[in-house]
């Protein structure tokens, strides 16, 4: 399929070259935002970028600089005109402008506070008062509250008053006069009910919510167990003080994941996307896994010395050692992605561990018996040694075994202690899995074969 920005781009480019801006405008005023901003990020030059901006109508352009990512938005902000720049902070929507705010430096952030109107500094004080990963710190205070002694046609009133400005209209929530949280209508039920019923009795009691203080990955998993459309977040005494949108936490979905991604790896995540950031700043970001791994790969190296003696014996021994320390290192990778991914979605919970441990047992039992088996007949079919296909079928199934269990126990375990499980990494679990897949190696060669 095409790529509708590789035909655009050349088009916009030369629509720039030539200073066209009327047919620049036009052009523009057809494309989606989301899609305008992605131009701008594939634009080589700053001054492509910014007159590509300046050419957005104002309503055009809150939605666009809302949708473009990385340090563009700090770049162009400055170099429009101040109406634009008061502009675009004043009707942006809370919660973005306090992703933007979070951005940039705190020089910038007292420059820019200083053009918000009342209730923009308001709104903006608010989140920032909550951190960036919690649920307070993705919200928006831009919704549409109810009360519960309003009657259906009171309830239309307020929504087409206050709805031009709100994240969401199709989920609407109940307070009490003290501003408390207290039930959830859709606004379906509203239009096809009686104006005359009250909020109260029709509003549905059981509400789903969450404080402000709570991880934005609980909000995530409750977005995703119930289906939400939006969330509301209260403050610790109940009381409504914002809402989580869909398209919010698919942000807090997709930068948990990769979050995830990266530290299982062994890698720590940047700030910007991969070609924006330099090669020694990756180069950084990579170099302590790799350092520690190394320094943990030395005591593999002091085991084969340690049983060296029993290589130049029986030569055939080191044939067998790479196909051990692979299963081992995937077979613990392997639990070790499933278990950290089910505590990431809530699938599996800090008190099934027992549970979890059962099943990866049996699970490596039999995975282990089948890997046995294939590689002692190939002791058997390429050395015709007995003794060294029962050695090298017992250490698989044990290889197995131990790296189905690290796999699975080491992340519950690093979150019992508080740590994010995605840190106890695929490289980490292999490496620990090597050490003990070579020394039971060993051990029972030296056993069944009769190696001093």
């Amino acid at each position: 399929m095409t790529n509708p920005q590789a035909i655009i781009i050349p088009e916009i480019q030369d629509l720039l070259e030539r200073e066209q801006w009327d047919e620049l405008r036009d052009v523009l005023q057809e494309l989606h935002s989301a899609d305008i901003a992605e131009i701008i990020k594939a634009l080589d030059r700053d001054d492509e970028k910014i007159n590509v901006f300046k050419n957005l109508d104002d309503e055009k352009s809150v939605e666009v600089f809302e949708h473009i990512e990385g340090d563009d938005r700090s770049f162009i902000l400055p170099l429009l005109p101040q109406r634009e720049q008061k502009n675009i902070l004043n009707e942006m929507s809370p919660d973005e402008r306090a992703d933007f705010f979070d951005e940039i430096t705190t020089e910038e952030v007292q420059h820019y506070t200083g053009m918000l109107n009342k209730e923009a500094k308001e709104e903006t004080r608010l989140l920032a008062s909550y951190p960036s990963d919690s649920a307070g710190g993705i919200m928006t205070t831009d919704f549409v509250t109810l009360s519960e002694d309003m009657t259906v046609a009171q309830a239309l009133k307020r929504i087409r008053e206050d709805a031009s400005d709100a994240e969401q209209i199709y989920s609407l929530y109940v307070v009490n006069k003290q501003g408390k949280l207290v039930g959830i209508v859709t606004l379906k039920d509203i239009i096809l009910a009686n104006p005359n019923r009250k909020i109260g009795r029709m509003m549905d009691h059981k509400v789903m919510s969450v404080t402000a203080d709570s991880d934005q990955e609980e909000a995530a998993n409750l977005f995703k167990k119930y289906d939400l459309h939006a969330l509301p977040v209260t403050d610790q005494y109940g009381t409504l003080i914002g809402i989580i949108t869909f398209d919010d936490i698919m942000d807090v979905i997709g930068e948990e994941d990769t979050e995830d991604i990266y530290r299982f790896g062994g890698v720590k995540e940047t700030e910007f996307s991969y070609f924006q950031t330099s090669a020694p700043k990756w180069a950084r970001q990579r170099i302590t896994w790799l350092l520690l791994l190394v320094v943990t790969g030395f005591v593999s190296g002091f085991i084969l010395e340690r049983y060296e003696e029993a290589l130049t014996t029986v030569v055939m021994l080191a044939f067998f050692i790479p196909v051990l320390m692979d299963s081992g290192g995937n077979a613990g990778t392997q639990a070790a992605t499933v278990v950290v991914r089910g505590l990431a979605t809530g699938e599996i919970a800090m008190g099934q561990a027992i549970k979890v441990l059962r099943k990866e047992v049996l699970i490596a039992l039999m995975v282990g018996v089948a890997l046995a088996i294939l590689t002692a007949m190939r002791a058997v079919i390429m050395h015709s040694d007995y003794s060294l296909a029962l050695t090298v079928a017992i250490a698989m199934l044990a290889t197995v075994t131990v790296a189905k269990i690290a796999g699975a126990m080491l992340p519950i375990l690093f979150k019992k202690l508080g740590f994010d499980p995605a840190i106890m990494s695929g490289p980490f679990i292999t490496t620990i899995v090597d050490i003990f897949a070579l020394i039971l190696y060993f051990e029972l060669a030296r056993l069944l074969l009769g190696i001093d």
